[in-house]
């Protein structure tokens, strides 16, 4: 059974940080967390675009997910997991 680990968009350390982490990585960007609080819309284009970049210079296998409004982070965390 492996391993999976999850970086949140709040967490994009640079990769030295991140060597004993698993070796697939789940990420999500998700509807409630760019609407919960009225966000200037450059700070959410700012803030997907960053761990959109972040995951594609990612040393690992990364599972990403892309903002959708019908399906909910731990939705996807919990289907990711049992693939």
């Amino acid at each position: 059974m492996g391993k999976l680990g999850v970086i949140l968009g709040n967490q994009l350390f640079p990769n030295k940080y991140y060597k004993d982490f698993p070796s697939k990585v789940f990420m999500c960007e998700d509807m409630e967390l760019c609407s919960y609080f009225k966000f200037h819309k450059h700070k959410i284009i700012h803030f997907l675009s960053s761990m959109r970049e972040y995951a594609d210079n990612l040393d690992k296998d990364v599972y990403y997910f892309k903002l959708q409004k019908k399906q909910h982070f731990f939705d996807k965390l919990l289907t990711t997991v049992k693939d």
